[in-house]
């Protein structure tokens, strides 16, 4: 008889999104436009901003309506491992761990509770203006759930990405396993605590 697994967490979170682009799409774009790179930076994650002007994608060639139509799918939207919040795991919805979110972390146990690997997240290293944008959450940050036999500890598996630029640093969830099956992500209920971005032209 089959199971659900599910993971909650509650705590901050974020929803991260890059994407590189030519310089010279980028300059054409502002031309056209008639905006300033700076002033389309400030008001990126104002939708009007997409509304008033045109901005068409350079690789579907389809309008832009907001900053995530710019930006594309985001490249991770996770829960943050290293800041106070709590988790839960439940087998049909019978509690099987209540507790810090902080248990994830290996360095942070002197005998750890779970199986979790850290990688670091890459930067593109494209030539172009890469254009990349954080927002940043609270509330219900991770809702995941898997079909499963039986859960054994062991076989469960968090998979984290840890984030350093000049903006923000720290580690977040990317997805989580169970016997090499990866877990489906649920809906989430959070608000925005606030928005970043940042630039870099190479």
């Amino acid at each position: 008889m089959k199971n659900s697994l599910k993971i909650r967490f509650f705590g901050n979170g974020l929803i991260y999104h890059s994407a590189t682009f030519s310089i010279d799409w980028w300059e054409h774009m502002l031309q056209k436009n008639r905006i300033k790179q700076e002033v389309f930076l400030d008001n990126l994650f104002i939708d009007d901003l997409f509304l008033e002007k045109t901005i068409i994608h350079p690789n579907t060639g389809l309008s832009c309506c907001n900053y995530k139509d710019l930006l594309g799918k985001h490249i991770f939207k996770g829960a943050s491992v290293k800041e106070h919040g709590f988790m839960e795991i439940k087998q049909n919805n019978k509690n099987v761990f209540k507790g810090n979110i902080q248990t994830i972390c290996l360095d942070n146990l002197l005998f750890p509770l779970f199986n979790s690997e850290t990688k670091p997240l890459l930067i593109s290293g494209e030539e172009g203006i890469t254009i990349t944008t954080g927002v940043f959450m609270k509330g219900l940050v991770g809702s995941y759930n898997l079909s499963i036999e039986e859960f054994i500890n062991d076989k469960l598996q968090f998979h984290l990405l840890e984030l350093d630029n000049f903006k923000t640093t720290g580690t977040f969830m990317d997805f989580i396993s169970y016997e090499g099956f990866i877990m489906k992500p649920q809906p989430i209920d959070y608000v925005i605590t606030s928005q970043r971005y940042w630039c870099e032209m190479v």
